[in-house]
């Protein structure tokens, strides 16, 4: 008696190696798109940093200006009035924007309750003797009744650098920083990484200033730079600066 072997089904040689070269070129294609799409994500996340940071450094230096009496180029301890028409800087390590800023209560409504915002610095001051009575009217002082007491000094100087985050981080940041003569009181980062951003300071005339800041990180590139520029024209508001 004859036995028939059943034929077993089965693919071919240049079937496998077109199932896999197909595959192959999916999964590439599917690799490619995922590292596209991280890189658009960075690049995304980079430019939305950058441009948070431009409009915050924007913020504080137009404020600052407004509010101040004398405005100046620092390089080194020596600091120049910046009065000159078309005059311009980058801030920088070296160049720095400095700025005489009054000093302020933390509210102007009249509410002479006890401990209420009307009497309350936004800075703290105990460098002057308590043992005065009154003060000269052209310094800052808290009101008592009908008493004006030495409360803090009439003005800050503020400036506006770029400098290492730390010593153990030497990545360079933009920093508001406060003085009390050559005293450092306070000193804030607002800005991520200063060597992507750029802040440059133009004189129009004495009582108006442009600001713009750009940046160009490493997914944009410097070619991309006027496309993040932002600007501000400013105008003195403090009838009391030194023009």
């Amino acid at each position: 008696m004859k036995t028939n072997c059943c034929k077993q089904a089965g693919f071919t040689l240049l079937e496998t190696l077109t199932a896999a070269f197909i595959t192959t070129v999916v999964l590439a294609s599917a690799g490619a798109g995922a590292i596209a799409l991280q890189k658009s994500f960075m690049g995304n996340r980079a430019y939305m940093k950058g441009n948070a940071d431009n409009n915050r450094l924007i913020d504080y230096v137009t404020r600052d200006i407004r509010n101040a009496t004398k405005i100046g180029k620092r390089v080194g301890t020596a600091t120049t009035p910046l009065k000159v028409a078309t005059d311009s800087f980058d801030i920088s390590q070296t160049d720095q924007l400095s700025l005489a800023v009054p000093d302020f209560y933390q509210s102007n409504v009249p509410d002479n309750s006890f401990q209420s915002a009307y009497k309350t610095s936004y800075f703290s001051r105990s460098r002057l003797g308590s043992g005065q009575t009154y003060f000269p009217y052209n310094d800052v002082v808290k009101v008592e009744g009908i008493k004006r007491v030495p409360n803090y000094p009439a003005s800050i100087e503020v400036r506006y650098l770029k400098k290492a985050r730390s010593g153990a981080d030497a990545t360079l940041c933009y920093f508001r920083e406060e003085y009390e003569g050559t005293t450092l009181r306070r000193s804030d980062e607002i800005a991520d990484r200063a060597a992507d951003e750029r802040v440059q300071i133009r004189v129009i005339n004495t009582e108006q200033f442009q600001i713009s800041s750009s940046f160009a990180s490493r997914w944009t590139g410097e070619a991309a730079r006027e496309g993040t520029r932002q600007f501000s024209t400013v105008s003195i508001q403090n009838f009391r600066t030194d023009k």
